[in-house]
C-alpha cells in the first residue's frame, strides 16, 4: 500500500512540476521569441532550462556554480554538456543582455497598466536589503 501512496504522490509531483515548467515557460515566451531571432534555438532552450535551475536551486546562503547548473539542466551524467551550453550562451556575441532588461520592464509596464485598469494600486516593495547611498532612498 504504500509504494502506491508513494507513486501516486510522485505523480501527482511531476504534475505540479509540468505545470509550474508551463508557466515558466508562458512567462518567459516574448523574451525567448526575442532571443530566437538572435541566437540558436540550443541556446534559446538553455534559457529555460536554465531559468528554471536557478528559481528552483537559488538560495541565499549558497552560490551557484557554472558546472553546477550545467549538472542541473542536463542532469549529473552530463554536466559537462550542460556546463558548455550555458557557457556558450553567456559567451555568445549575438545576443546583449538588455534583451533581457527590456523584457522584465514591459513585464512590469504590462503589470502596472493592468492593475491600474482593474482599480487596483501598484505597490513597489522595498525592502532595503541592499545598501544604497542615502540619496537613493530619495528617489
Amino acid at each position: 500500500m504504500k509504494d502506491t501512496n508513494e507513486e501516486v504522490s510522485n505523480q501527482a509531483w511531476a504534475g505540479i512540476a509540468g505545470s509550474l515548467r508551463g508557466q515558466l515557460e508562458a512567462y518567459l515566451l516574448p523574451l525567448l521569441v526575442a532571443m530566437d531571432e538572435h541566437i540558436d534555438k540550443r541556446l534559446v532552450r538553455t534559457v529555460v532550462l536554465l531559468v528554471g535551475a536557478i528559481i528552483e536551486l537559488r538560495h541565499p546562503g549558497n552560490g551557484l556554480v557554472l558546472s553546477e547548473l550545467g549538472g542541473y539542466i542536463l542532469g549529473p551524467g552530463q554536466a559537462p554538456a550542460g556546463t558548455k551550453r550555458i557557457s556558450n550562451l553567456l559567451r555568445s556575441n549575438k545576443w546583449h543582455y538588455g534583451l533581457i532588461d527590456r523584457f522584465f520592464w514591459q513585464e512590469g509596464d504590462r503589470r502596472v497598466t493592468a492593475l491600474h485598469n482593474s482599480g487596483e494600486a501598484a505597490v513597489v516593495v522595498w525592502d532595503e536589503s541592499v545598501i544604497e547611498k542615502p540619496e537613493s532612498s530619495k528617489i
